[in-house]
């Protein structure tokens, strides 16, 4: 068994010269009738591969008269004998229908059947094998396919079955569709809205470290941006997740394939025809954050994002719009509207049913959405078309298949003003070779015209004014995600408050804060798990706490001051190489603070026993010489506070002032005892001793009136008494 059209090698069989040409003629053979295929390795066995036959290529659609071509890769067990069996059914008319067919239920009849055999489709110059099959006009000479037949604009079931040379089918038959605008019908094109998703899951590496994608998504996302690069004159609109393009920028370690696709994928917006729609930064939405108690964090993801998508792709996205790929409730409606966002483009399940006499064919038009008293625009996207997007059925196929649908679509009422949205999950990683299909598809389909969602939202003729939908819940049960994401909101909000203090102290130019305030607004996205979620704001906190730490005092010490006035040294260390912005307070009951005038800062006294300077740090100790007056000498403590400009404390310390100065009431007690004492001591001098002659001693005083008993006039001490001696002296 091999693939039909492929050219095998072998290595060159022993024997004569007469073997080895049969060999070669025999292999020249079938390369000349078999497409590219997969090849033999030299020397070895073919790998074996069930018979079958896929879909390559094949034209998105007919205008009047022209050749449709389907290029087929074709795995056959005999390529000489099997036969390729092409079938054209009736025209489908709804939806059902088309499902049936897609599903290869074709409903109704075929009309033309003509069968080939395999080995003489030619061989197309891109690989596998072509079939042409002429339409509104005659076949040429030497054709292998007839004219096929058409009733008119329509949509065209198509099967192409492989066929033993018994006619039995050897694998299910390809099913695909023809669509065919006929130049005597009029009509209004469908207006289509395409949003590519550009995203890609979350790489938590270990110690909560965010990574770039792996080479497998690598790949993917460079192949997407190329597609959206090469297609970009078709209108269409990127919903790119800022998460993912932060990861493919992160500096040193982005690689160059990386940055090729951020090139590529920024050139796609350049001509004009292709917008960038606003998201948040990782992929939550306002429902969800209003959940968790974490409403307050809209704006910053939506802000964050915006300065992404901005940096990427030069321009700033679409605003007053908004794409839903969440559930929505009341809350978050709420929070749209104060951000003034009026247009948006929801899943066609969160909206209440449509009337009945509305559901005939495909709803196609623009709707009011009111909620909470707010009024919206909205367009819902259909599910039926996002799912293509998502198909397990090779992308080539499932692009073509999305494109017959709409072209269904829009045959249901050809002269009606229609538009609808093809909108999968943000977080879809959509297959590339699917956008360049669709994209390429829709360029020049005169059933089918691509537009922008904001062309969308805006389009008045495809409106039904008098018909609001509301929310089909308006208050859904929280999902275990989001229950997840509500555990984890204490710590998210006081992370937020970490990070506002690194962003004041520093003015948000270290680097280190845009990777805090990365891992903060990823840590909120409901699609990762607990232990991701934890590693990353654990991660985050380390980082807000080492950053806050670059600014601190010293160990607090004690201050002497010699006299009632002087000057208090405070000093603040920082270890930062940006010139962080502080607040120091000084406070103490027992001080009176003067204003000081530091060098890149300001001080002020809102009251006598209190100072507030503000200041920038420019070196790694500043010292301040604060000017003071004590109000009493003593032991008393000076708290020193050291804050940052949104008032969060950095450091506290309580040093100790010791004040050995004499107030000036001490000195006037002073000096009034130093008086007092010397007037006592000149009174006591004064007074103390008695003038000589002026009046007796006490001693004699004592004696007067004794006699001695020895008769000899002595005094009890044996002194002889001298006052009459005196007396009778003068």
């Amino acid at each position: 068994m091999h693939r039909y059209g492929e050219t095998r090698t072998s290595a060159e069989p022993p024997g004569d010269a007469k073997l080895r040409r049969w060999l070669a003629a025999a292999v020249a053979a079938v390369a000349a009738v078999a497409p590219a295929g997969v090849a033999r390795a030299a020397g070895g066995a073919a790998p074996p591969v069930k018979p079958g036959v896929a879909l390559l290529s094949q034209t998105p659609y007919v205008a009047g008269r022209g050749v449709f071509q389907l290029r087929l890769s074709v795995t056959s067990d005999d390529p000489s004998t099997d036969l390729v069996e092409v079938l054209l059914f009736n025209q489908v008319i709804d939806r059902t229908d088309f499902g049936l067919a897609a599903s290869g239920r074709v409903q109704g009849y075929s009309s033309y059947h003509p069968t080939v055999p395999l080995h003489r489709l030619p061989a197309d110059p891109a690989g596998g094998v072509d079939v042409e099959i002429p339409i509104g006009q005659p076949a040429p000479p030497g054709s292998l396919f007839p004219e096929a037949p058409t009733g008119g604009s329509g949509v065209y079931p198509l099967q192409v079955r492989l066929l033993s040379q018994s006619g039995a089918e050897e694998a299910p038959p390809l099913t695909t569709f023809v669509t065919y605008a006929s130049a005597d019908d009029s009509f209004a094109p469908l207006s289509v809205a395409v949003v590519v998703p550009f995203s890609t899951p979350t790489v938590v590496a270990p110690g909560g470290r965010l990574s770039g994608p792996g080479p497998t998504e690598a790949a993917r996302l460079n192949k997407l941006a190329g597609v959206l690069e090469a297609d970009s004159s078709v209108p269409a609109s990127i919903l790119a997740d800022p998460s993912t393009l932060a990861a493919l920028s992160q500096g040193a370690s982005s690689s160059a394939l990386d940055r090729q696709t951020l090139a590529d994928l920024a050139a796609g917006p350049q001509g004009g025809m292709v917008e960038v729609l606003p998201s948040t930064y990782s992929p939550v939405s306002p429902d969800q954050l209003d959940a968790a108690g974490l409403g307050g964090e809209l704006t910053r993801q939506v802000e964050a994002g915006s300065s992404e998508l901005r940096a990427v792709f030069g321009t700033a996205p679409a605003t007053g719009i908004w794409v839903a790929d969440g559930p929505l409730d009341a809350s978050g409606l709420a929070s749209l509207a104060a951000r003034h966002i009026g247009r948006l483009l929801v899943p066609s399940s969160d909206l209440t049913p449509l009337p009945s006499y509305l559901t005939q064919f495909t709803f196609a038009q623009l709707t009011g959405l009111e909620s909470g008293g707010s009024r919206f625009t909205v367009l819902a996207a259909d599910a039926g078309l996002s799912a293509d997007f998502a198909s397990k059925e090779p992308p080539v196929l499932a692009a073509n298949r999305l494109l017959a649908e709409l072209a269904l679509i829009q045959t249901e009422t050809p002269s009606l003003s229609r538009v609808v949205a093809v909108m999968p999950p943000a977080t879809e990683a959509v297959n590339p070779a699917f956008v360049s299909t669709l994209l390429a598809g829709l360029a020049g389909d005169p059933l089918l015209q691509a537009v922008t969602a904001s062309r969308a939202l805006s389009d008045t003729a495809a409106t039904s004014p008098h018909l609001v939908r509301y929310l089909e819940d308006p208050y859904p049960q929280p999902t275990a995600a989001e229950n997840a994401l509500s555990s984890a909101a204490p710590t998210i909000r006081a992370l937020r408050g970490k990070l506002e203090a690194v962003s004041s102290v520093f003015d948000g130019r270290s680097g280190r804060t845009a990777s805090i305030e990365e891992k903060l607004l990823v840590a909120e996205s409901p699609d990762l798990d607990a232990a991701q979620r934890n590693s990353l704001l654990s991660s985050a906190f380390s980082a807000a706490k080492q950053t806050l730490a670059e600014v601190s005092l010293p160990v607090a010490g004690s201050i002497t001051l010699t006299s009632n006035k002087g000057q208090l040294p405070i000093t603040i260390l920082s270890s930062s190489p940006y010139r962080p912005r502080v607040e120091l307070t000084l406070s103490s009951q027992r001080l009176i603070f003067h204003p000081l005038q530091p060098l890149g800062g300001s001080c002020k006294v809102p009251n006598p026993t209190k100072e507030v300077c503000t200041l920038s740090l420019g070196s790694q100790n500043t010292t301040l010489k604060v000017p003071v007056e004590t109000r009493s000498s003593g032991v008393f403590p000076l708290v020193v506070k050291l804050l940052a400009p949104d008032g969060a404390t950095l450091a506290m310390d309580q040093d100790t002032v010791r004040s050995t100065a004499v107030s000036g009431a001490g000195v006037v007690l002073i000096v009034v005892a130093f008086v007092s004492l010397a007037v006592w001591w000149v009174r006591d001098l004064r007074h103390g001793r008695r003038p000589r002659g002026m009046a007796p001693s006490p001693i004699e005083e004592a004696d007067a009136g004794h006699v001695s008993p020895n008769g000899d006039g002595r005094g009890p001490m044996g002194h002889a008494r001298r006052a009459s001696g005196d007396r009778q002296r003068l």
